[in-house]
């Protein structure tokens, strides 16, 4: 349609007829068919009449709501209600233990190695309370792995319930984390976005944030591989990293040595 059948179309249209009828000029007449013109144009005028786009605390909501978490807040109870409060203070002691929760020089991680029943998760239950109490909850993310629990805990699962808690920080979406907001609206979102989403908030946050993990080798044999790249990702981002595992975990006390200034340390006491 040109612009004189649209001359004619406006002619026989009483209702456009009217509402143009003190200014028939061709310009108008374009105006009226041209909807990116007419859409513009009502922006200016404050009439735009597209639909408004979701609040971002809205979206944050909705974000965390439809997170998978698996139950790290029971997991946690039931660890700290079986730890008697007086075992393990000797390792908040230690002057690397402390420069690990000062962010004081290379210590960015510490893995903590022993046997099964000498203590790590009642050490690790210790530890997230104690940084709690000195830097807040909200500082503090963790995730406790169970071999009875192995198959629920994928490293898409791990990873959304690490990044749930640390959403908690934030009072609206960040913008990139919008990705992550459209997958989650249409199912499951990907561990690579999952994982990029969760190392983004990391860097972006500004204050020091602290992720314990409980027995990284109860992660199921065919989940290994994308959870030791997590781990190798987290070792480099700017986070303080507290994990435990046995010494028969070849794969992990390797991660944990390859040059980045790391510090184990055994529960022999």
């Amino acid at each position: 349609m040109d612009f004189n059948d649209n001359a004619k179309f406006v002619a026989h249209n009483p209702t456009i007829s009217n509402v143009i009828n003190h200014a028939p000029t061709a310009s108008y007449l374009r105006l009226i068919y041209n909807a990116p013109i007419i859409m513009y144009n009502l922006a200016n005028l404050g009439l735009n009449t597209m639909a408004p786009q979701v609040d971002k605390r809205e979206m944050l909501v909705q974000v965390r709501q439809k997170l998978a978490a698996l139950g790290y807040l029971e997991n946690h109870k039931e660890a700290s209600g079986r730890t008697d409060k007086e075992t393990g203070g000797w390792f908040l002691e230690i002057k690397d233990f402390q420069d690990w929760c000062n962010a004081i020089g290379e210590v960015k991680a510490i893995l903590a190695v022993g046997d099964p029943g000498v203590g790590k998760t009642c050490l690790v239950s210790l530890i997230i309370e104690h940084l709690q109490r000195t830097y807040g909850h909200t500082a503090v993310a963790y995730f406790y792995l169970h071999s009875q629990e192995a198959d629920a805990q994928t490293p898409t699962k791990i990873v959304s319930t690490l990044l749930k808690q640390v959403l908690s920080t934030y009072s609206s979406l960040p913008d990139f984390a919008i990705r992550l907001y459209d997958q989650l609206d249409q199912g499951t979102p990907q561990l690579e976005v999952l994982v990029t989403t969760l190392l983004n908030l990391l860097q972006d946050k500004q204050t020091t944030t602290f992720i314990v993990l409980d027995v990284l080798d109860e992660c199921k044999e065919s989940y290994q591989q994308d959870f030791i790249h997590f781990l190798r990702q987290l070792l480099q981002a700017k986070v303080q990293l507290f994990a435990t595992c046995r010494p028969s975990s070849a794969d992990i006390g390797d991660l944990f040595n390859i040059g980045n200034g790391m510090d184990n340390r055994y529960l022999h006491r």
